[in-house]
């Protein structure tokens, strides 16, 4: 029961925050908060969107829920997009419930923070700040040991390593809006740098294919395909401890709206226990646009 379990708890991983903290991982092109095809934050980030996925393995077997939403704020005195994400899934024996936040500055798009917060069966807590002057990226987490969600929350904060990263580097969850501004056409494609931890890593991405797809409830639209190959030579070092992290092997296929550049769909593969590599899937079910109300 307990491997079954853990099989479970690699696929609930493997969607949550794979497919949260990289359905799409390019970041903004530089320090002027444009796009590979020149879109503006406001044009990638609208306050009000809200959007809730259902996660599959074999297409059918549902393994969990990932909401987002994109809101409107300040931190540090500057105004900010909020962008929210929240995965959950659970077993018998296992609950994940995995929060992730970035803030944005309004003016460049650029990540001025990153929060990730796990609860459930296992807790933590870890963050990143960006200091854009210096091109450093501080790592934080709380020092542990700490077993309940109010042991952590009362343990001291402490910073792990600080990294220095590629201009225009951002954290993953930013780097997912980024992406709408990657093309509009068969053979756009780009390279774009994120950071998770403290390990800065590039991806490219391409749209390959355009075609018509209809999801039930919401109806048909017109898709793009986008292809996403990380860059493992980037961090050898580190590239089968990165592809453990995320949950994902290979490429991924993400399928956006042509018009809104909303993710509808992300499929890719999880390799689980080095067994076998099943195909899972995430969906949107439900959203939320500005004006809807």
């Amino acid at each position: 029961m307990k491997r079954d379990c853990d099989i479970y708890k690699g696929l609930l991983l493997g969607v949550l925050i794979g497919f949260i903290a990289f359905l799409l991982c390019p970041g903004v092109d530089g320090e002027n908060g444009r796009g590979p095809d020149g879109g503006s934050v406001a044009q990638r980030l609208v306050p009000g969107e809200k959007l809730h996925y259902k996660g599959y393995i074999f297409g059918f077997i549902p393994v969990g829920d990932v909401w987002m939403e994109v809101s409107e704020g300040t931190w540090e005195g500057r105004d900010v997009y909020r962008i929210s994400a929240r995965g959950y899934g659970s077993c018998p024996f296992y609950t994940l419930d995995i929060s992730l936040t970035s803030y944005v500055d309004r003016a460049t798009g650029l990540s001025l923070a990153y929060g990730d917060r796990q609860t459930g069966t296992e807790v933590r807590e870890r963050a990143l700040l960006f200091d854009r002057r210096k091109g450093m990226v501080a790592y934080r987490k709380r020092r542990g040991p700490y077993h309940t969600e109010k042991e952590m929350e009362a343990a001291p904060w402490y910073t792990r390593n600080e990294t220095k990263v590629p201009e225009g580097t951002n954290d993953v969850l930013n780097s997912l809006y980024s992406a709408r501004s990657i093309g509009t056409k068969v053979g756009d494609k780009g390279s774009f740098w994120f950071i998770e931890k403290d390990w800065p890593w590039r991806v490219d991405v391409e749209v390959i294919g355009e075609r018509e797809m209809r999801l039930k409830g919401l109806g048909t639209f017109d898709v793009l395909r986008i292809d996403i190959r990380p860059d493992y030579s980037s961090r050898p070092d580190k590239a089968a401890e990165f592809r453990g992290l995320f949950g994902v092997g290979g490429t991924l296929q993400v399928y956006i709206e042509k018009e809104t550049k909303i993710p509808l769909m992300v499929t890719g593969r999880v390799p689980v226990a080095y067994i076998f590599r099943p195909t899972v899937t995430a969906v949107l079910k439900e959203m939320e646009l500005p004006g809807d109300n």
